[in-house]
């Protein structure tokens, strides 16, 4: 029932979102081609072609861990269905605030600076998750590192 409430409650803000209309040419390209452009656009520029770099380096770092960590709270903690639904809502809440805290002040001078040091602190974050004896202590960090997620996203 909260899945219906909270959809219902996404299309009516969606409703007053208001999208211009974008003008389309008369050149039909297909996505291959489109595809091809965005990516020669993208490692032509210096400063984002490092930033893809980065960003696809990290994330290949960070996927396997942030999926896995279900399999390690269960390894480590206990398989209580509690414990899976703390570590999410704790990950969420974390999320949020760092999504609230981007809103606020997300223009940052130095934008790339503020992406590594995000980047860098998600790293520190899950590897202290993995050593982490205690789950209360393995929560906060948890938090903590949902906390970045959204300054690396935005």
């Amino acid at each position: 029932m909260l899945d219906v409430v909270t959809a219902i409650l996404a299309i009516v803000v969606m409703l007053f979102i208001k999208v211009d209309k974008i003008e389309r040419t008369d050149i039909k390209a297909s996505v291959f081609t489109e595809l091809r452009d965005g990516i020669v656009y993208a490692f032509s520029n210096p400063l984002l072609k490092r930033l893809l770099i980065c960003y696809a380096f990290s994330f290949f770092l960070f996927a396997p861990a942030a999926v896995l960590t279900p399999l390690m709270i269960e390894r480590s903690f206990g398989n209580d269905v509690w414990l899976l639904t703390a570590n999410e809502i704790v990950w969420s809440v974390g999320s949020i605030i760092g999504g609230i805290f981007v809103s606020l002040y997300g223009d940052f001078k130095n934008k790339v600076r503020a992406i590594a040091i995000s980047i860098g602190a998600f790293g520190i974050t899950f590897a202290l998750m993995g050593v982490a004896g205690n789950f209360i202590v393995y929560l906060i960090i948890m938090g903590v590192a949902g906390l970045f997620l959204p300054v690396i996203a935005t």
